[in-house]
This record gives structure tokens, C-alpha cells and sequence, in this order.
């Protein structure tokens, strides 16, 4: 009886592990994206982002690892710093 518990356990936790969380890819830039020189809700903004999404999962030692996916344009010098 256990064996066949631990059997079914198993057969359903498989599919849960086919499961994964994908990045959106980035697209094309537009040209009103190329051509922006200031955010129309905040005039002293230094840079913009466009997409920011993230993704978690853990490695083979059980850590925790995020991979983040950020488009933006930066506007003015300080949006470097």
C-alpha cells in the first residue's frame, strides 16, 4: 500500500515540474520609443523602463536565482548613475 502511495505521489508531481515560467522577448523598439526625450507623466525623469519582468526558480543546490528582463531608455545623463 505504500509502495503504490508513493507511486502515485510521484506520477502526479511529474507534471508539475514540466511547468516553467518563460520571459517575454523584448520585440522590436518603436520609433516613438527611439525618438522619446522626456516621460509625458514626469518632465524631470532621467530614464524610462519599458518592461521590467522577472523570473524565479532555484538551482541545483537549492538556491534561489531571479533573472530579470528590463528594457528602458535613458533620457539624460544623470539616468546613467
Amino acid at each position: 500500500m505504500q509502495k503504490l502511495c508513493l507511486i502515485l505521489s510521484w506520477i502526479c508531481l511529474i507534471p508539475m515540474t514540466n511547468i516553467a515560467q518563460e520571459l517575454s522577448k523584448l520585440g522590436e523598439v518603436s520609433k516613438e520609443e527611439l525618438t522619446l526625450k522626456e516621460c509625458s507623466f514626469d518632465k524631470d525623469a532621467n530614464a524610462i523602463i519599458f518592461l521590467h519582468e522577472a523570473v524565479s526558480d532555484h538551482d541545483f543546490n537549492g538556491q534561489l536565482v531571479t533573472t530579470h528582463h528590463i528594457r528602458l531608455k535613458i533620457l539624460k545623463e544623470a539616468g546613467l548613475g
